[in-house]
């Protein structure tokens, strides 16, 4: 017995050594925040509203990373600063954590500071999470996308002011430098009664209505890019005609493709993404198979009805070629008979994005195996891409305007389309 009593009670204070290292290592948190791109000078980490003693300022002139061990159940804030001149602007911070177990990332829009280049961002160490690692992208370039008018619409101008006050013209979608000054839109309708309007994404991403106002023949307006505060701007032009948006997947590499074009008055036009055409446009459809075995089937589902196969015949070139009129929103599926169709359908069974019309936040949901999405508007313009990794990928939103979108999810060579509103 007298040996037994020390036996107990070193037993019992290995325990109670053990249970204390596994407490003290279930209360840190990895924190560590990553910089892309030039542009930052200092990172502050404020606990519950003081500066973190143990994690003191951090100068991030020289490095990129910042890693800090942070306590459970206080609420961590990072500030990061751009440099002293504002060159470089905050473009987009991606968390990606561990919680319970499951890897997850989102997308979260810099909530920028007024009056000052600081973008402040952060979270609560809550006890599910066990790891966190920011990745915080600097830009010197402004993002501009914009839709290009047809033809039978009618003309589309635009012009910047750069930060030394040249004019210069932006003939497609593309950057321009951070500092610029203004964007003006030059819209001429090729019917002179109609009245063309213009919609673009605020800092908070809520849409605006561009004031325009009549010059001869054409109308103008001005996007106040650097009193905004912009860093990417969505633009949408409409000249108030009936248009329907038609929605297709192109086939993959290892089945063939797929071509759709139409008439733009004189001119020829291909979609080549899901898109908008005039309503009452003729498609012209032209598919080559890889495998002439294969049989071809194309349905065609307009809204308010059900699919209905469109008659496709093979030419002198070995291309199936077929058409449809766009009279209503418009669906097209392709199918090669013999691809294992039901294999695919097993890919994306519990596969899911929701919620639909979504608000601030977009969920692609993936919890089998590995799988890449693609979000983009009406226009075809790719918005944002991200691989789901075992769990589901929370991508925000909220600075996307009210519309038409789709999301193509890839899951070993196999795509799924899914339209949405927000």
């Amino acid at each position: 017995m007298q040996m037994r009593n020390p036996l107990l009670k070193l037993s019992m204070l290995l325990v109670a050594i053990l249970g204390i290292l596994l407490t003290t290592q279930a209360a840190g948190v990895s924190v560590k925040v990553t910089q892309v791109g030039e542009g930052a000078t200092t990172i502050y980490n404020i606990v519950n509203g003081l500066p973190d003693t143990k994690n003191p300022v951090v100068s991030t002139d020289t490095p990129k990373t910042l890693t800090l061990e942070a306590e459970k159940g206080k609420y961590y804030s990072l500030q990061c600063f751009a440099d002293g001149d504002k060159k470089y602007e905050f473009y987009s911070i991606v968390k990606k954590y561990t919680e319970d177990g499951v890897k997850k990332e989102i997308k979260e829009t810099p909530k920028i500071a007024s009056g000052i280049h600081r973008v402040d961002f952060g979270f609560k160490t809550d006890t599910k999470i066990t790891e966190v690692e920011y990745v915080v992208t600097y830009t010197d370039q402004i993002i501009v996308n914009f839709n290009t008018p047809k033809v039978i619409e009618g003309t589309l101008k635009v012009e910047y002011y750069d930060p030394e006050n040249n004019k210069k013209e932006l003939s497609a979608s593309g950057n321009i430098p951070v500092g610029s000054t203004e964007l003006i839109l030059t819209l001429t309708p090729a019917d002179p009664t109609r009245t063309p309007t213009v919609k673009y994404n605020d800092k908070q991403g809520t849409a605006k209505s561009l004031e325009l106002t009549k010059v001869g023949d054409s109308y103008k307006g001005t996007i106040k890019v650097k009193e905004e505060d912009l860093i990417e701007v969505n633009i949408t032009i409409s000249f108030g005609l009936d248009e329907v948006l038609v929605t297709f997947i192109p086939p993959s590499e290892k089945d063939g493709t797929l071509k759709i074009t139409y008439k733009d008055g004189e001119k020829e036009e291909t979609l080549a993404t899901t898109g908008k055409v005039l309503r009452g446009t003729e498609l012209q459809l032209t598919v080559t198979k890889k495998d002439e075995k294969k049989k071809l089937v194309v349905n065609a589902k307009k809204e308010g009805e059900e699919a209905k196969p469109i008659s496709m015949t093979e030419n002198e070139k070995k291309e199936w070629v077929g058409k449809i009129v766009a009279d209503a929103p418009l669906t097209l599926t392709l199918r090669f008979e013999g691809d294992e169709t039901d294999v695919t359908e097993a890919l994306f069974a519990n596969v899911a994005v929701y919620p639909t019309p979504f608000t601030d936040r977009l969920c692609i949901y993936s919890p089998e195996g590995e799988a890449h999405f693609e979000l983009f508007n009406v226009q075809g313009i790719l918005l944002h891409s991200g691989e789901v990794r075992n769990g589901e990928y929370v991508l925000s939103t909220s600075q996307l305007p009210a519309g038409a979108y789709f999301v193509v999810v890839t899951r070993e060579g196999q795509r799924r389309t899914f339209n949405l509103m927000k």
